[in-house]
């Protein structure tokens, strides 16, 4: 992901893609990409819709990710990604977290 805390305007914001492995083989990347679209920071965080692209039957509803600055200048961001889908006509539920640090 990529947070842009240089804007002079003071819109401080978040955004870019997380890869989203092959749910058989979590050591095979590329399945599908979550982009989060450029968001702006409320206080130390932000929440969003992210948007699912994958050619391998994957779709996504009540998708959802947030994330919560912390650490020394804001050096880390956790947080948690949550929805529901379908995966070629397999049910899917996809909660968990991340965490990032610069």
């Amino acid at each position: 992901m990529n947070v842009n805390f240089q804007d002079p305007s003071g819109n401080q914001t978040v955004g870019g893609t997380i890869d989203v492995s092959d749910p058989a083989n979590h050591a095979l990347s590329g399945y599908a990409t979550l982009t989060i679209p450029t968001t702006q920071l409320t206080g130390n965080g932000f929440s969003t819709t992210p948007v699912l692209t994958s050619s391998n039957g994957l779709s996504l509803t009540d998708a959802s990710i947030s994330g919560t600055f912390y650490g020394d200048y804001y050096g880390a961001l956790g947080g948690v990604i949550h929805a529901q889908g379908d995966d070629s006509g397999t049910t899917v539920v996809v909660n968990g977290g991340y965490l990032a640090v610069r």
